[in-house]
Formats: structure tokens, sequence, C-alpha cells
């Protein structure tokens, strides 16, 4: 004890955390495995700006991403995507409040993306 203060315990990962920090590193380096990486894109992107300006990011390879995310989101789940991505390529006049409601359902059900990038962590 110094001067009436305890040095703190660090923290030890455990292996759940461990793989977790892995699926990030190799997402940030580019290395994850194309559909988890698009998955992964999805979800960081829909937290950090909704599903409009995710179409605007995304529109020379959204189709692709479209067709991956089908591929991996559970039916409920990419039906909302789906209905906002329609939106947008008709270039609906209700767009904002149609992805409005996609954000709204995409928080709401998070945790299903998060289930499915930890089952995959916990493969690597």
């Amino acid at each position: 004890m110094f001067f009436g203060f305890r040095k703190k315990k660090k923290h030890t990962l455990t292996e759940k955390e461990k793989k977790w920090n892995l699926l990030c590193d190799k997402y940030a380096d580019g290395s994850l495995e194309e559909n988890y990486f698009i998955l992964f894109d999805y979800h960081a992107a829909i937290n950090g700006e909704g599903h409009h300006c995710f179409f605007d990011n995304k529109s020379q390879n959204l189709t692709h991403y479209v067709n991956t995310l089908k591929t991996l989101l559970p039916n409920d789940f990419f039906a909302e995507f789906f209905k906002a991505y329609t939106a947008y390529i008709s270039d609906d006049s209700n767009i904002e409040n149609i992805c409005d409601l996609a954000d709204a359902y995409f928080y709401e059900n998070e945790n299903l993306i998060i289930d499915i990038l930890q089952a995959y962590a916990d493969s690597l």
C-alpha cells in the first residue's frame, strides 16, 4: 500500500473477450472473412450514422451488401432493412421516416447481430 492507495488488479480478459477483440482486430485490418466483415461494417455504420447514410456511403457496392446481409440476418431483421433499402433505391418521398423506422428496429434488436458476430468470433 502506497499513501493509503491500493494498486488495482488488472482485469484478465476472458476467452470470449479475447475472441471478440480478435474479431475487431480482423475487421480493422481488413482480414475478416468477407460476409462477417460486411455484417460488422453494417453494425458499425448503423450505430454511427443510421440507414440513410449507410446507403449513401455504400452506394457503389450496395447490392453486394444487401445480398450478403440477406444470408446472415434473421428474416424479420432483413425485412425491416429491406424496406429501407427499397425506399432508398426507389427515391421514396418517405425515405427519412422509413429509415428512421429501420433504425429503431435495428436498435431494439441489435443484440441479434451481436449474437451472430459473437458466434463467429467464438469460432476464430
